[in-house]
């Protein structure tokens, strides 16, 4: 009985969550509207990403290279532990699990009892990332651009504040 007490009170939880999100944006809508602009656009907000009824900006599409590809290893796969990524990108765990334990924070990874997967969240800041590198006419990293670099262990996990920039 306090099992499915408990699992109502998180799905009304979560439907509180998107409906006070859905009011943020009608109030800016309304906002819009005093203000002369006009309530619709032809064109969607990109900078904003929806993710399990949570709506967030989107993170800056700047990845270092080992960054890029430990998502890359989660992206490859449907959930992995963390000795799968430390294998997969050579990379120290030391590195892989403070990275990790970033990414769980800002929503781009989800650890689900040590297995790691990527969210929605995390595929698209992969995805505006390969883009923008092919965009610029620069190559996307590799296991061996990587090595040719020297001291793969100096790297600090790469973290974003709340407006999507760079900490």
């Amino acid at each position: 009985m306090i099992a499915r007490c408990n699992a109502e009170r998180e799905k009304l939880r979560v439907e509180l969550e998107a409906l006070f999100a859905t009011v943020s944006l009608i109030q800016a809508d309304l906002r819009s509207l005093d203000e002369g602009r006009p309530l619709f656009s032809d064109q969607a907000d990109e900078n904003l990403i929806v993710d399990d009824g949570e709506i967030s900006q989107k993170p800056k599409a700047r990845l270092g290279d080992q960054h890029y590809l430990m998502l890359c290893a989660l992206q490859n796969a449907e959930s992995v532990s963390l000795e799968q990524v430390v294998r997969a990108t050579r990379l120290s765990a030391r590195r892989v699990k403070e990275q990790m334990v970033a990414d769980v924070g800002n929503g781009v990874v989800k650890n689900d009892n040590g297995l790691l997967s990527i969210t929605p969240k995390g595929i698209d800041l992969l995805t505006r990332f390969q883009q923008l590198k092919r965009s610029q006419g620069v190559p996307l990293p590799t296991l061996d651009s990587l090595e040719n670099e020297g001291d793969r262990d100096e790297a600090e996990p790469e973290t974003q504040d709340e407006e999507g920039e760079d900490a």
